[in-house]
Formats: structure tokens, sequence, C-alpha cells
């Protein structure tokens, strides 16, 4: 049996020393965590995750179309390990890798 493999991307970070988003930044006409998702999917990870902070409606958006769950971290403030335990349980049982 071929074992699957999905992907969580965190993309709930505070960006405090940048002043402002960075994974909003355009990186080739899109969003710079554009390109980290079209990788992801490119490579046959399934399923795809992307862990969101206070806006994840936007994310949605901006993905449509795109075979990826944008959840929310509602703890985002607490740091980058409350958003790996997030995208972790999203794919625990549902993935032989991650």
């Amino acid at each position: 049996m071929t074992p699957t493999f999905g992907a969580a991307i965190l993309a709930a970070g505070l960006s405090t020393r940048m002043g402002r988003p960075k994974l909003w930044l355009p990186l080739g006409g899109r969003p710079l965590f554009y390109s980290c998702v079209e990788a992801a999917v490119a490579a046959g990870l399934s399923p795809v995750i992307l862990v969101a902070g206070d806006d994840p409606e936007r994310f949605r958006r901006a993905l449509d179309g795109m075979p990826v769950e944008v959840v929310e971290n509602p703890d985002y403030r607490s740091g980058m390990s409350s958003s790996l335990k997030v995208g972790l349980s999203r794919l625990s049982g549902r993935v032989d890798a991650g």
C-alpha cells in the first residue's frame, strides 16, 4: 500500500519584526504563501492544511478553487507551536505522514 502524505502550512504568524504580514507580500504577482500551497498540491500531498491566524476568510478567498483546507488557530498569538498543533491535529488519522 502506498503511504499518504499531507502538509500543514503555518500562516498564522504575527510578522512583528516585519511590521506587516509577510505572507501577503507579492512573489511573482501572488501572495508569498500561495507558492507554498501550490508546491504542496503539485507534490501530490493531501490533505493540504493551511493554518491561519486572525483572518482565515481572507486566505479562503485567496485560495478559492485550490484543494486546501484553511483552518483557524484561535490561539495563534501564543506562538508557532500552537499553529503546529492545530495543523497536526487536522492531519491526524488522515495521513500516514505529515
